[in-house]
């Protein structure tokens, strides 16, 4: 089975991010991740008001891509 590697991010109008943070095979880093949403190179697996909200998102999607 494979899972998601994802990082939730805070970006610059106070809403976090969450997006994958290995894609085919390459893990980044956050700057990288921040500039690939800011490049339009990356699009977010979800977008939050609040870091509760974007890590319970985070859980779910992982454990939704487990089974």
């Amino acid at each position: 089975m494979s899972h998601e590697v994802s990082i939730t991010i805070k970006i610059d109008d106070g809403l976090w991010v969450n997006a994958p943070s290995k894609i085919k095979g390459k893990r980044y880093t956050e700057k990288q991740i921040r500039n690939k949403l800011i490049n339009n190179t990356l699009k977010a697996t979800s977008v939050h008001k609040s870091l509760t909200a974007a890590l319970k998102a985070a859980k779910k999607r992982s454990n939704a891509s487990t089974k």
